[in-house]
């Protein structure tokens, strides 16, 4: 039986969750924590960008929002 897929066409979109602000602190110190040893490490910038976003949404933010300078996030 063939199964078919879906395309990838864009961002992934997170199901809207209800988090307080401490909770939204939290989890935008991992992600930026991330993105710095990823950076620190020589990712490139776009792997730094989507793996930030695509954690950030997985910890339950509606969106991730992120600029990344060569020495700085």
């Amino acid at each position: 039986m063939l199964r078919s897929f879906r395309k990838y066409t864009g961002p992934v979109q997170a199901p809207v969750r209800n988090i307080d602000l401490e909770q939204q602190t939290r989890i935008c110190r991992v992600v930026v924590l991330a993105g710095r040893i990823m950076q620190q490490h020589g990712a490139e910038s776009k792997l730094i960008e989507e793996t930030s976003v695509r954690l950030g949404l997985a910890l339950g933010l509606d969106s991730v929002e992120l600029a990344i300078t060569a020495n700085a996030l």
